[in-house]
């Protein structure tokens, strides 16, 4: 189980709404950004998102970080501000950035990434139904694939499918199958 101090990632939600004119020189940045982003010590990954309503168009950006001190350190990078200055330059406003750490990261809906998260509550109890179906899935296994492995040697084994799984299918299948009570307004 991992400490609460254990650095966690961080997600980087950047929401630009761009004019149909701008567009062709957004994307072009945006690959030329994506290039400099992909050269930066921990970073993860990055997701771009479009929406049009027929006047503009939303790009939203969600660019993930193995943890806070990369977030901060690709922050401070002396690029950094260039190119948010270039980006912003295509878009009718600056840009609004959210950072989403640790679970939230889970909880978020690509096209509508501002949504706020789930209340913490919330968070862990479908993350513990993510975990016990993983367990209960995996579990069962660990006899006929590890045999006699000493216990935290068998444990570390078994934990890499079990995140894997809860990162990349039970989370985001149990976060679109609970949305409507993790993101319920709140009774007045």
């Amino acid at each position: 189980m991992s400490s609460s101090n254990a650095p966690q990632p961080v997600v980087a939600v950047v929401t630009r709404r761009v004019p149909l004119s701008e567009v062709p020189g957004m994307e072009r940045d945006l690959r030329a950004f994506v290039a400099f982003l992909a050269d930066q010590p921990g970073y993860e990954g990055v997701h771009i998102l479009r929406r049009a309503d027929g006047v503009n168009e939303e790009f939203t950006v969600l660019g993930r970080f193995a943890n806070e001190d990369a977030r901060t350190a690709f922050k401070n990078l002396p690029g950094y501000g260039a190119w948010v200055r270039r980006l912003d330059a295509h878009a009718l406003a600056p840009a609004t950035i959210h950072e989403l750490h640790g679970l939230e990261a889970w909880f978020t809906f690509p096209g509508a990434p501002s949504v706020k998260a789930p209340p913490a509550w919330k968070m862990a109890a479908v993350t513990y139904l993510g975990v016990n179906l993983v367990s209960t899935a995996l579990l069962p296994l660990a006899p006929r694939l590890l045999g006699a492995t000493p216990f935290p040697w068998s444990n570390f084994l078994l934990n890499l499918p079990a995140v894997a799984l809860l990162t990349w299918v039970v989370m985001p299948l149990f976060t679109r199958a609970f949305r409507r009570w993790l993101f319920a307004p709140a009774p007045r």
